[in-house]
């Protein structure tokens, strides 16, 4: 299938760019975020309340 390789550049590296990186970071910053929201949303769901404060990510 020709066409579905059309301006695609296969790279075989190892060692991830920063652009690598910086795509994995904001991955795993989008996919903690969300796990976070959806515990805020079941503990007020279930406690009815949202843990708060300095120190609530411990709580």
């Amino acid at each position: 299938m020709p066409s579905l390789a059309h301006g695609y550049t296969v790279v075989d590296s190892s060692i991830p760019t920063y652009r690598d990186k910086a795509a994995l970071g904001a991955l795993l910053h989008s996919f903690y975020n969300g796990i976070e929201n959806v515990l805020k949303r079941l503990a007020e769901e279930v406690d009815h309340s949202v843990p708060m404060g300095e120190g609530w990510h411990r709580s």
